[in-house]
């Protein structure tokens, strides 16, 4: 209930902010070089980012680790702060990386920080 009671602030506020969502379909879903999907996947997700650089979402796709009958989707839900400093792009967030149809515990979590001037970008996460 808090959570869609989150949502629809969100989406009730488009003055201050801007809320988007985004589909596709892809032949592999590949995340930092290993398939997780071992074949065609669809994938979407919605985001909201205001004006004063908070932003969250939450994004979603079909996963096969092969070794896991029962890990048959992820979705993530994010949240995050973006900024400039002197020309440099600051991001600093939360993603949760979550399986629900999942036997096992693959549940996961990261805190990153990115850094962007221009092109160029770097992200640090643990």
């Amino acid at each position: 209930m808090k959570k869609l009671l989150l949502l629809l602030t969100m989406v009730s506020l488009p003055t201050f902010a801007s809320v988007s969502a985004n589909v596709s379909f892809a032949s592999d879903y590949i995340w930092r070089g290993l398939t997780q999907s071992d074949g065609p996947a669809v994938q979407g997700g919605f985001d909201y980012a205001s004006d004063g650089g908070f932003y969250a979402g939450l994004w979603g796709s079909n996963v096969n680790f092969n070794y896991d009958p029962g890990a048959g989707s992820e979705l993530d839900l994010y949240f995050g702060y973006g900024f400039e400093v002197g020309g440099v792009g600051v991001d600093i967030g939360y993603i949760e990386y979550r399986y629900p149809e999942n036997d096992a515990d693959l549940d996961f979590e990261e805190i990153y920080v990115g850094l962007s001037m221009g092109d160029l970008g770097f992200t640090y996460a643990s």
